[in-house]
């Protein structure tokens, strides 16, 4: 969460641009003393996210194994999850 935060920050507050914001996250990501404890696969998210005109939050949500492996449902109104071919429900659907 905090590579997300960090990302709208450098995007929004600042005005970086995507690739450089890509770039700087990547040298987070890379460092090799940084203990990363949840089930994201930030490499998926980061190629996601350069791949795709979504939301970084979403390439994180959809990195999830289960998420993108389809055995979990998205439930959000966000439409950017279709662009990553993630099962997805609005609320009122489930």
């Amino acid at each position: 969460m905090v590579l997300a935060e960090t990302n709208w920050t450098l995007l929004r507050f600042y005005k970086f641009l995507k690739n450089k914001v890509i770039k700087g996250l990547n040298s987070i990501v890379n460092l090799k003393s940084l203990k990363i404890i949840d089930e994201f696969n930030l490499g998926s998210a980061m190629d996601l996210y350069a791949g795709h005109s979504v939301k970084f939050i979403d390439a994180l949500i959809t990195s999830i194994p289960q998420i993108a492996g389809g055995d979990m449902i998205a439930v959000s109104y966000d439409k950017d999850f279709d662009k990553l071919n993630v099962k997805r429900k609005e609320p009122k659907e489930v």
